[in-house]
């Protein structure tokens, strides 16, 4: 019965993927194999299986939970395999254009990838600006960026060093099928990886394109600190947070405060929001969030709110000079700013925080009374 019951689940597998393959074949050809629970059901150009073990030695240096960050995900085979092999969560960048909806077809890969309760999607073309606002409030272990930036672009260099900014292990790969009269400009782009200190360790041709050629560089950064805690803030409200990150510990430490606070893994639920997350989905994320509230809480907002895929974490509920939060009020206000559909709606909602949802602090004397 076992045995039939693989049978009929591959089977269902399989027919799903033709249709998902000739529709896929309609509007792009396809780089990535396609994964669905850790089984290869959908062959690409490129050599995944040579890739991912390429980075894998990396990746097992790690003792700890992990954040991965994924741009350009396609159809996510490296944040599966990542997410059913390691503690983690992965964090995928993909969206859609008027012709390919790799978005859409990557959030039904995410769906059908039903083991993993551990990735995430946000639907988002990222601008440059974007991406350093997410460099400055976010802190990933490791970043995917294959075949993302743009070679020919004149702002190239200011991709770049955006992304190096992301956090400690960057992973460029440059993938290309272009006229001979391009090559320079690919070649000058990775000339210019390895001048910014990136190691070229995987060169190869695709397996299934020798017309296709694959390059993979490795950055070893060591981003320390946080320019803010939150995407929404601004210059001016920019507050630092030391981070102590090795391969065993993540650390984080508040400007003036002496705490040693572990860091818990995912991405906070106002950069979910601000950047389109669509994966988990809302209501999903509605459930999880609503069963925090079965504990007393202190600062209950979005900023305080850790995406880690079906999962929802809190931070700094510590606090002895916060009042205990209205958890029926703060649950509303998540609720709302979740159900929000456009980044200026979500992003007008959280600033209201400060007037109106925000938990006063009571008088430092009254716990030095009492030794609080």
């Amino acid at each position: 019965m076992k045995k039939q019951g693989r049978v009929n689940f591959f089977v269902i597998i399989s027919l799903f993927f033709c249709i998902f393959q000739t529709y896929a074949e309609l509007q792009h050809q396809e780089i990535q194999d396609v994964i669905i629970n850790n089984v290869v059901v959908q062959r690409g150009l490129g050599d995944c299986e040579r890739c991912y073990e390429a980075i894998k030695p990396l990746l097992n240096q790690y003792k700890r939970p992990i954040t991965v960050l994924d741009l350009g995900a396609g159809h996510g085979y490296f944040s599966f395999r990542i997410a059913g092999d390691y503690d983690s969560t992965c964090v995928m960048v993909e969206s859609n254009d008027r012709e390919l909806k790799w978005a859409d077809q990557l959030l039904e890969l995410c769906r059908l990838n039903s083991k993993l309760q551990n990735v995430i999607l946000l639907n988002k073309k990222m601008t440059l600006e974007e991406i350093e606002k997410l460099a400055d409030c976010e802190h990933f272990d490791v970043i995917l960026a294959f075949d993302y930036i743009d070679y020919k672009s004149q702002q190239r260099q200011m991709f770049l060093d955006a992304i190096l900014r992301l956090g400690d292990n960057i992973f460029i790969q440059t993938t290309s099928l272009e006229a001979q009269s391009e090559k320079h400009q690919r070649l000058s782009f990775q000339e210019s990886l390895a001048g910014n200190g990136g190691r070229l360790i995987l060169q190869t041709s695709s397996v299934c394109d020798t017309e296709v050629e694959e390059s993979l560089f490795w950055f070893q950064r060591k981003k320390d600190r946080l320019n803010c805690k939150c995407f929404i803030y601004k210059d001016n409200d920019k507050k630092s947070f030391c981070i102590k990150s090795t391969y065993t510990q993540k650390i984080l430490i508040k400007d003036g405060c002496s705490s040693r606070i572990t860091w818990k893994k995912g991405i906070n639920l106002v950069t979910f929001l601000m950047l389109n997350g669509v994966y988990p989905t809302k209501e999903k994320m509605k459930q999880e969030i609503a069963k925090l509230t079965r504990q007393k809480l202190t600062d209950f907002l979005p900023k305080n709110l850790i995406v880690q895929g079906n999962n929802i974490e809190l931070i700094d509920q510590n606090d002895k000079c916060r009042r205990e939060a209205n958890l029926s009020k703060s649950l509303k206000f998540i609720n709302d700013a979740i159900d929000k559909t456009s980044q200026s709606e979500v992003e007008k909602l959280l600033k209201q925080e400060g007037s109106k949802h925000k938990r006063k602090y009571t008088h430092s004397w009254i716990f030095r009374m009492f030794g609080l």
